[in-house]
C-alpha cells in the first residue's frame, strides 16, 4: 500500500479494496457492529492478523496504512456501504473464513446485542453463506470460547 493513498483518495479509490483490504474492514465491521470501537479492539486486529498467511510478515506501518486507509472510506462511505466495498473485493476463498473471524471477535465478550446480532446475519447473507454453515461456524466459534 502506498502511504499517500488515503491523502489522495477519488470516488473511485474508495469504490476498490484488495484481499486484505477487504478482510480487514469486514473485521473492523464486526468489531464497531456495537456501535464502539475501543483501544484495546484496535489493537489486538494486527496481533490477530499476524496469525494469517494473509498478512504474514507484515510490519506495523503496513497495519498502520491499512487501518488509515480503512477508517477514510469508513468515513467517506458510512458503514453500510462500507461494508458492501469490503465484501465486494474479498475473494470467495475468504469468505467463510471472514465470517468465522467475525464470528469470533462478536462472540469474545460472551454476549451479543442486537446491534451484533443482526450485522452476523446481514454478514452471513452478503457473503453468501447458507445457513447450515453459518450455524455451523457460530457453534464452534462458541465452543472454543468457553475456555
Amino acid at each position: 500500500m502506498e502511504a499517500s493513498r488515503h491523502d489522495d483518495m477519488t470516488e473511485d479509490a474508495l469504490l476498490s479494496l484488495n484481499e486484505a483490504e477487504s478482510f480487514a474492514g469486514i473485521i473492523i465491521a464486526a468489531v464497531a457492529s456495537d456501535q464502539t470501537l475501543s483501544d484495546e479492539e484496535l489493537k489486538f486486529m494486527p496481533v490477530m492478523f499476524s496469525r494469517m498467511r494473509l498478512f504474514h510478515g507484515w510490519s506495523a506501518e503496513q497495519y498502520d496504512d491499512l487501518f488509515d486507509t480503512l477508517f477514510q472510506v469508513l468515513k467517506h462511505q458510512g458503514f453500510a456501504a462500507f461494508l458492501n466495498i469490503c465484501i465486494s473485493g474479498l475473494p470467495e476463498k475468504l469468505r467463510q473464513t471472514a465470517f468465522a473471524v467475525a464470528v469470533d471477535i462478536v462472540l469474545a465478550d460472551s454476549t451479543v446485542n442486537r446491534e451484533e446480532k443482526d450485522f452476523l446475519y446481514e454478514l452471513q447473507k452478503k457473503l453468501g453463506l447458507d445457513t447450515k454453515l453459518a450455524t455451523k461456524i457460530i457453534e464452534v466459534i462458541r465452543i472454543k470460547n468457553r475456555g
